[in-house]
């Protein structure tokens, strides 16, 4: 992966019994893994107050220069990992103009985005389900296109964290 440049390739074949060369870019809206990634700011409870790494997603809206700031509300589809959103989320009602918190799961961040998008919330926050992981962009798969909000990454260390303050603010 290289990261001189985003959203490209390129190949070179080379004559016969040569090597090829393929040169592959980043991909998406967000930033590749080292590149300078921006800042989520928990500006409450005091628990959490801090700012943490995260990774804009490859759809979705681009973070607007005005940060976003409203109350975050963790996901809850019932099955299995509940904050996952990989089933139809049950508690939709809480996110009229909030940030979603959902966790990485099995299935694509484009769908679990537009879910809780579909379910009124400004912003959406993933948790990256991988100790050690870090952040990184994500691509939008099937449904990213639809979505029209801003999607972004954060560590798994970092949501641990982010998660206790949900509790506290309850």
């Amino acid at each position: 992966m290289d990261g001189s440049g985003t959203n490209n390739a390129n190949y070179s074949g080379g004559a016969d019994g040569s090597s090829a060369r393929i040169q592959m870019y980043y991909w998406g809206g967000g930033n590749p893994p080292g590149a300078g990634n921006a800042e989520l700011e928990a500006i409450a409870p005091d628990t959490v107050i801090g700012s943490y790494e995260m990774a804009q997603g490859g759809f979705g809206a681009d973070l607007p220069a005005n940060p976003i700031v409203s109350q975050v509300v963790l996901v809850d589809d019932g099955v299995d990992i509940t904050s996952d959103a990989c089933e139809p989320i049950i508690n939709g009602a809480d996110f009229a103009g909030k940030i979603a918190m959902i966790d990485r799961g099995d299935c694509q961040f484009g769908t679990k985005s537009l879910a809780a998008q579909n379910q009124g919330a400004i912003a959406v926050i993933i948790c990256n389900n991988v100790p050690g992981d870090g952040v990184w962009a994500m691509g939008g798969g099937n449904d990213g296109g639809q979505v029209n909000i801003p999607a972004v990454m954060v560590s798994f260390e970092d949501c641990i964290t982010l998660k206790t303050g949900l509790a506290d603010s309850l």
